[in-house]
């Protein structure tokens, strides 16, 4: 029987990578954020072995071509966050300053972009190819008392008198076709 010990702490030698995929982003500065995304997680790996052999290896296995060029993995500083704290991993020597940082944190979180049909993100968000359907919403009515001297805005004055509505237009809901 094979048993496997592992440390935990700070003296651990084993990293979890948070891996944020499926997405995109979206916003400036601050307001930078990463949207509809999902997230795996690949635990025990030893921080010695990490290299960008693992990145390549744990972006496949989630079902994304390395290779192409509109995908870029990102990994976010320690302590940041989206808006300051993304650098780009696309060698061994990224990975090598990520391995100085494990000591300090034992969760290395990466993000994955990938353009949408060359357009940038913002272009799919901001000028979106479905047009959202008409909404109606109906509302009770309120009766408001007649001001002696006071008259309404000109867009009602073309509106029919109440006692004018037959009671044909009211079975029918008031449509005319």
């Amino acid at each position: 029987m094979l048993v496997i010990w592992y440390t935990v702490g700070l003296d651990s030698t084993h990293i979890s990578v948070e891996i944020h995929h499926g997405g995109f982003f979206c916003g400036v500065g601050a307001n930078h954020t990463y949207v509809d995304e999902k997230v795996d997680w690949f635990d025990h790996m030893d921080v010695d072995l990490w290299c960008y052999f693992w990145v390549v290896e744990f972006v496949t296995k989630l079902g994304y071509v390395v290779s192409a060029p509109n995908l870029k993995v990102y990994w976010l500083l320690p302590g940041k966050d989206i808006s300051d704290g993304l650098r780009i991993i696309s060698s061994d020597l990224d990975t090598k300053v990520m391995r100085e940082f494990a000591d300090k944190t034992m969760n290395f979180v990466l993000y994955i972009y990938h353009h949408y049909q060359g357009l940038p993100p913002e272009d799919i968000v901001l000028n979106p190819v479905a047009a959202l359907p008409k909404v109606l919403s109906p509302m009770k009515v309120h009766y408001v008392e007649k001001i002696p001297g006071k008259r309404l805005p000109d867009m009602y004055k073309d509106l029919p008198k109440a006692d004018a509505v037959s009671e044909v237009d009211l079975a029918d809901g008031g449509s005319d076709a």
